[in-house]
């Protein structure tokens, strides 16, 4: 976080030196304004730029952006994690697996778990969003009742479709991985 917050002041400081005029301004005399106009048009130099100004504060808003967006998604991670530890999906995948003595195993209870877990939770809290923005006749039970049931549905569906993909890929890699030992791949 310290070196984060040290290249901010380091681009900010480059910022307001570039845009720093080494040129004195002073209170105008009793010159006119052509005849001001005159003398300054002769050898000032004012480095000015408004586009580069511009292109400074997008690139501190970029900054700013990429930073609060990687900051969210690690608390999101982390929270992932603890959700998933906390309803007992890993510890029960970890089980399975070794109780059965496969890692298949254990990544088809891991992924049918969690997809039926986050299906039942979106489901719940899409049809209370429904309910809310569409003015249904609802109670709260009935809603969380109804979107919970769909949501764990499609999420066992998401599931089934997320192993038949990990078999999938598995066994692409195998062959891959035979192919490249010399061996003869099978064929499905």
């Amino acid at each position: 976080m310290m070196v984060k917050a040290l290249f901010f002041f380091i681009l900010l400081l480059g910022g307001i030196m570039v845009f720093a005029n080494d040129t004195i301004i002073s209170a105008p005399d009793t010159l006119s304004l052509v005849q001001t106009a005159k003398t300054n048009t002769v050898g000032t130099a004012d480095d000015f730029s408004p586009a580069i100004m511009a292109v400074f504060f997008f690139g501190v808003l970029i900054l700013c952006l990429t930073v609060a967006v990687g900051i969210v998604l690690a608390a999101l991670t982390l929270l992932m994690i603890v959700v998933l530890v906390a309803l007992g999906v890993i510890s029960t995948s970890v089980i399975m697996g070794l109780k059965k003595n496969s890692v298949t195993t254990a990544v088809k209870t891991f992924i049918y778990l969690g997809c039926g877990i986050a299906g039942l939770f979106t489901g719940a809290s899409l049809m209370l969003l429904m309910v809310e923005v569409f003015s249904l006749h609802f109670t709260v039970l009935m809603a969380l009742l109804i979107g919970g049931t769909g949501g764990l549905l499609a999420g066992l569906l998401v599931g089934l479709l997320l192993f038949a993909m990990y078999l999938q890929m598995t066994w692409r890699i195998r062959q891959l991985l035979k192919i490249i030992k010399g061996e003869a791949p099978m064929e499905r």
